[in-house]
């Protein structure tokens, strides 16, 4: 015969994956931008960091190998920014998760 206690915990587990395993799938679907030189540099990522794309409209190409090389990395410092501030939004999401499953898990923030 299962233990309550033990059964709780199973439960409380399977519950914690669950939560886990939506919030990771939002991430996936969640698209950030990374932009520079006014929208002509454009860096595509989803919010668990695959880089999906990058877009360098022609006109930036006219102003030399290095200014494209500098508003590229610009993009990416950008979504960088992005990805560390969801992310940060996300573990808080998770704390809350842990919480309400199980109170006093993870130590507060």
């Amino acid at each position: 015969m299962t233990d309550p206690g033990m059964r709780e915990a199973l439960d409380r587990a399977t519950s914690m994956r669950a939560e886990m395993n939506a919030i990771r799938d939002r991430m996936a679907d969640a698209e950030l931008v990374g932009s520079a030189a006014g929208g002509a540099v454009r860096v595509r990522v989803n919010a668990i960091g695959e880089y999906r794309s990058v877009r360098i409209d022609p006109e930036v190409y006219e102003a030399g190998r290095e200014e494209v090389e500098d508003a590229v990395l610009a993009a990416l410092r950008d979504v960088t920014v992005q990805l560390r501030e969801i992310g940060e939004r996300r573990m808080s999401d998770l704390q809350d998760v842990f919480n309400g499953i199980a109170p006093g898990f993870m130590p507060p923030r």
